[in-house]
């Protein structure tokens, strides 16, 4: 699994996450998508690298500005881990 992370400028409410989870899911139907407008950033957890270029291209025509974004191999944290960060 990868984990692809993605800085978005201009998300304000959570209509906004709404709105990009939606248009990231038609480019990748199969993966969990995580939005945070606080954050300014989106993640995607999908068997593959997802097309960065298009991911681009979707999300401007929206009137978002993609910062950038980055991908690197998922592994899932236990409970704890998540709760005490190690």
């Amino acid at each position: 699994m990868i984990e692809t992370t993605l800085k978005v400028e201009g998300m304000a409410c959570l209509m906004c996450e709404s709105h990009l989870k939606d248009v990231i899911r038609n480019i990748c139907p199969d993966a969990k998508i995580n939005a945070s407008y606080k954050k300014a950033e989106i993640k995607i957890i999908s068997k593959s690298e997802p097309d960065m270029r298009r991911i681009k291209a979707e999300i401007e025509k929206t009137g978002y500005s993609f910062l950038g974004g980055h991908s690197e191999p998922y592994s899932k944290k236990g409970f704890f881990a998540s709760l005490f960060g190690k």
